[in-house]
């Protein structure tokens, strides 16, 4: 209605939105250094992962993002493939008991265990760990994240969210000590050991901001994507793509993939980008103005809000043919509809700032669709028409609830 630049009020933040392809892509490469990613994420990440990678421009995001690339290199990333399997296996198996089962909170524990033991080097973590893990991760993003007024009073939203900022500090700081006497293929005991210019470790605080926004990130975008994905297949009319995967994971003759075997899995690949152009794990990507500039023909003041958003990006039909239709081989070779501008589709971002576990993230959506295709067959409740929850990250409101019928295995 309004065009590809428009003002909004999003939340308690006067913006502007932001749609046309053109202007993020300006905007991701920010060639002209005219727009912070820092200036953006502070009000939102300041007060639970303060100068984390994400909220870091220029030369400090450059130095932080290099302490990470290593971890999610092939070799790093083969050996997280051999950690991953047997988690998944372990728990899938467990669902077959769960009564009334919903896929959103069980793929949400599993994808936090795989986090602890890759990320931080935690085996076989207890349930009492796991679930005061977990109750941190919801008070930090469903009520310290969202809060509209940022005042520790006992009792809001804030104080509860500054309550599991604590517990998640301490756990990992708790740890540091002994990831950098050990050895370790986890991922904190490679950046634990990282030292700085002047040969000085590099300070606890940050350490501790960026790992809390990895296992933040890593386990609760993939929970988003796995659970729209799970949903699209289970319905009635996508049971012939369900099965049509399974075929492949039958090939394959085995239930615990290795690394190589990750690139011929092509139809879940399309199947989770699909899902992120619908579904898009994060729906706004905030960012502000440093100078006074133009957006196509706009003067934009310097210290404006911008919201960048997929989610309309990504419906626009000059780019993608029935946009509302769920569709994954739109981005097989043969039609490449993503390809129709380079950034119509930012399901992970763009730019210097594009998801660094990008790679890690299809990874483990194959491992785990793999196996759990080869465990069950799945499908929604009859006439199954959720309605879904956007904030903090988007999901089927109700959690998503599946019948699973085991196969013989």
């Amino acid at each position: 209605n309004y065009g590809h630049i428009s003002r909004i009020a999003f939340g308690p933040f006067r913006s502007l939105l932001i749609t046309d392809p053109d202007h993020l892509k300006e905007i991701f490469l920010n060639q002209n250094k005219n727009f912070s990613s820092k200036m953006g994420y502070k009000p939102i990440l300041q007060d639970f992962f303060n100068n984390s990678l994400i909220t870091q421009d220029g030369d400090d995001h450059k130095t932080q993002r290099r302490i990470f690339q290593n971890s999610f290199k092939n070799e790093a990333m083969k050996g997280y493939v051999d950690i991953i399997n047997p988690i998944i296996r372990k728990r899938i198996l467990a669902w077959n008991y769960v009564d009334d089962f919903h896929f959103h909170p069980n793929i949400k524990q599993l994808l936090l265990d795989i986090a602890s033991q890759v990320f931080l080097g935690i085996n076989d973590i207890d349930a009492d760990k796991n679930e005061k893990l977990c109750k941190a991760f919801l008070q930090i993003s469903e009520k310290g994240i969202q809060s509209i007024i940022k005042k520790e009073i006992p009792g809001l939203a804030f104080s509860t969210g500054l309550k599991g900022k604590r517990y998640l500090d301490s756990f990992i700081k708790e740890l540091i000590p002994t990831r950098r006497e050990q050895v370790g293929k986890d991922l904190m005991s490679v950046m634990v050991k990282e030292v700085t210019d002047d040969g000085e470790y590099w300070p606890d605080e940050l350490l501790i901001s960026n790992l809390g926004l990895l296992l933040f990130a890593a386990h609760d975008t993939n929970t988003s994507a796995l659970s729209h994905m799970l949903l699209y297949l289970a319905k009635p009319e996508h049971r012939a793509l369900q099965e049509e995967l399974r075929e492949h994971a039958h090939s394959l003759n085995t239930y615990t993939p290795s690394y190589d075997d990750l690139e011929g899995m092509t139809g879940i690949e399309y199947c989770m980008m699909e899902i992120l152009r619908i579904h898009p794990s994060v729906i706004m990507l905030p960012r502000r103005t440093v100078n006074q500039c133009k957006l196509g023909d706009y003067e934009i003041p310097a210290n404006t809000r911008l919201f960048l958003s997929p989610y309309w990006t990504q419906f626009n039909p000059e780019f993608w043919s029935n946009p509302f239709d769920f569709d994954p081989k739109r981005f097989s070779p043969e039609r490449a509809e993503h390809k129709n501008h380079s950034f119509s589709f930012t399901g992970f971002g763009g730019g210097a700032h594009k998801c660094i576990g990008m790679h890690f993230a299809k990874m483990q959506v194959k491992l785990f669709m793999h196996q759990f295709l080869l465990t069950y067959k799945f499908e929604t409740p009859k006439n199954y028409n959720p309605k879904f929850q956007m904030l903090p990250l988007p999901k089927p409101a109700d959690n998503l609830p599946l019948k699973l019928t085991p196969l013989l295995h």
